[in-house]
C-alpha cells in the first residue's frame, strides 16, 4: 500500500511537471518572439537608430530571438511531449548556440548601460564612447567574442541521463565545477553592472542640472524614468536567472547516484527545475515586456508607430463614397 503511494506522487508531480512544460512554453515563447520582433520594429524608427543605447538594445533583441529558437521549442518537444533528443552532437550545438545568444544578448544590455552612463558624463573623454560608431564596432566583437569563449561547449558538453536527458557537463570532473561556478558569477555580476551603472547615470543626471541650475520638471521626469528601468531590469534579472545557476551548481556539487535517492525525490527536482527553467524562459524573452515598457521614452515611440501604420492601414482600406444621383 505504501508503495502505491509512493508511485502515485511521482506520477502526480511529473504529470504536474509535464503539463506546466507542455501547456506553458508555447505562450511564453509566441510572446517572447513576438515581444523581440516589436522591439526590432521599435528601434528602428527614425527617432531611436540614430542613438548607439538604441543600437545596443537592437542587437541584444535580435540576438535573444536565436536564444528563444534554440532552447525553448526543444525543451517543450523533449519535456512538454516526451520526445528525447538524444543525439549528442545536436545537444551540444543548440546548447552553444543558446548559450552564446543569452552571453552576447547580456553583454549588449550592459554595454547599453554604460552608453546611457557615459553619454550622462560632464567629461567629453567619457562622453565620446556614447557614439554610434562606437556601438557599430563593439556590436559585432561582443557576439564574435561570445561565440568564441564558448567554443568549450561543442566539445566538453554530454547527455546526463540521471537528470531528463539534460545536456550539460558530465559530472565527476573539474570542468563541471569550474563552469557552474563561472555561470553563477556571471549571473550575479550582471544585473549588479546594469545596476551600478544605472545608479551611476541618475547620479551624474542630477549633478549636471544642480550645476546648471535648470528647473526641477524635466529632471525629476528622466530621473524617474530612469530609477524605474534600472529597478526592473535588476530586480528581474536576479529573480529569473539566479536560481538556475544555484541549482546546476548544487547538483555539481551534490551529486547522488540515482539508487540512492528515493523516486519521490527525484520527482520533486524536477518540478524544481521546472519552475527554475520558467524562469529563464520568462528572462528571454521579457526585454520588450519589461524593459522597453518600463521606459516613458520607449512606450511613446511605440505608441506613435502603432498610430502610424493604423492610419496608413485605415488610408490604404477606406470605403468607397456613395454617388448620390440627382434625380429631380
Amino acid at each position: 500500500m505504501e508503495r502505491s503511494s509512493v508511485n502515485s506522487t511521482v506520477l502526480l508531480f511529473d504529470k504536474i511537471t509535464q503539463n506546466i512544460y507542455r501547456y506553458g512554453i508555447p505562450p511564453i515563447c509566441i510572446l517572447g518572439v513576438v515581444g523581440h520582433i516589436l522591439n526590432v520594429f521599435l528601434f528602428t524608427r527614425r527617432t531611436l537608430i540614430e542613438s548607439s543605447c538604441c543600437n545596443y538594445f537592437l542587437a541584444s533583441s535580435c540576438v535573444a530571438l536565436f536564444q528563444i529558437s534554440f532552447s525553448q521549442p526543444f525543451q517543450f518537444i523533449q519535456h512538454g511531449i516526451n520526445i528525447h533528443l538524444t543525439n549528442i552532437w545536436w545537444c551540444r550545438i543548440r546548447f552553444y548556440v543558446a548559450h552564446s545568444a543569452y552571453v552576447a544578448s547580456t553583454l549588449l544590455i550592459t554595454l547599453a548601460s554604460a552608453d546611457r552612463f557615459a553619454s550622462s558624463c560632464h567629461q567629453v573623454k567619457h562622453r565620446r564612447w556614447a557614439d554610434l560608431r562606437v556601438a557599430q564596432k563593439l556590436v559585432p566583437l561582443v557576439i564574435i567574442i561570445a561565440c568564441a569563449v564558448n567554443s568549450h561547449i561543442l566539445y566538453m558538453f554530454t547527455i546526463n541521463y540521471e537528470h531528463r536527458n539534460e545536456c550539460w557537463a558530465a559530472h565527476g570532473n573539474i570542468y563541471r565545477f569550474i563552469f557552474d561556478i563561472t555561470l553563477l558569477s556571471y549571473v550575479i555580476l550582471y544585473p549588479l553592472s546594469i545596476g551600478t551603472f544605472g545608479l551611476l547615470t541618475i547620479y551624474n543626471i542630477r549633478r549636471c542640472h544642480v550645476r546648471q541650475r535648470q528647473s526641477s520638471s524635466s529632471l525629476d521626469y528622466r530621473v524617474r524614468d530612469l530609477q524605474k528601468m534600472t529597478l526592473v531590469q535588476t530586480a528581474c534579472v536576479i529573480t529569473f536567472t539566479l536560481p538556475y545557476a544555484i541549482l546546476k551548481l548544487h547538483r555539481t556539487i551534490k551529486t547522488p547516484r540515482y539508487d540512492d535517492m528515493s523516486d519521490v525525490y527525484w520527482a520533486v527536482e524536477r518540478l524544481i527545475t521546472c519552475f527554475v527553467d520558467f524562469g529563464c524562459y520568462i528572462n528571454d524573452g521579457a526585454g520588450f515586456y519589461i524593459y522597453s515598457l518600463s521606459s516613458i521614452t520607449f512606450r511613446r515611440t511605440l505608441m506613435q508607430f502603432i498610430y502610424q501604420h493604423q492610419s496608413r492601414l485605415f488610408h490604404c482600406y477606406q470605403p468607397p463614397k456613395a454617388i448620390i444621383y440627382n434625380v429631380s
